[in-house]
């Protein structure tokens, strides 16, 4: 469901910016995660395919990376969390330098508390992982941004992946992967009867 409804949303998309059919798009940009498997395999196939059949570039962009945008200005020190389930969180950090906000760590996989111990105080925190653990980033002396700035925004992943570009980063389409962060849960059963079996 999700490959049918997006391909006629960006058919809709380049229609109403009076684009013929992707001409007027020069670089592709896709967030690549972490986040939902699925999600992020049917986003990222949707995006290699259109720049491999017009011939552009692509850059892929940490979902992390495009949801700390949205914190205010005035914040210093941010870290992002979205739940990965189990018991689990997608994490990273960054610092304001300049104005501009830059990872300091992530994305990585973690518990919450093991992520909470490693926030300095006053640290903003948004994402979905704030819904099951909110209790837990408060004890640790971080402060939870609202739900409203916690969506990750097209145009954010598209300025922040046109910033890469023009830093001189691009992906090649059949090479870009998913940041998974965590194997998918078939993969992990997989290599767990493999080991089960080694001697």
């Amino acid at each position: 469901e999700h490959g049918r409804g997006l391909v006629a949303l960006v058919d809709e998309v380049t229609r109403r910016a009076g684009w013929e059919r992707g001409m007027g798009a020069d670089l592709i940009a896709v967030s690549q995660g972490p986040g939902s498997f699925t999600g992020l395999r049917v986003g990222l196939v949707c995006a290699k395919t259109i720049a491999a059949l017009l011939a552009k570039t692509i850059v892929g962009v940490c979902s992390l990376d495009a949801m700390a945008e949205n914190a205010p200005s005035e914040a210093v020190s941010v870290a992002t969390a979205l739940d990965a389930k189990r018991g689990q969180v997608y994490y990273a950090q960054y610092e304001r330098d300049g104005g501009r906000l830059r990872r300091r760590s992530g994305p990585l996989l973690g518990a919450p508390e093991a992520v909470t111990a490693g926030l300095t105080p006053p640290v903003r925190i948004l994402g979905d992982a704030l819904r099951q653990y909110a209790s837990v980033w408060s004890a640790g002396g971080a402060v939870a941004l609202p739900e409203e700035l916690w969506r990750i925004g097209a145009s954010t992943v598209a300025r922040l992946g046109l910033a890469a570009f023009r830093a001189g980063r691009s992906d090649e389409p059949f090479g870009l992967q998913p940041l998974y962060v965590r194997l998918p849960e078939a993969e992990e059963r997989r290599l767990a009867r493999v080991e089960g079996t080694r001697p």
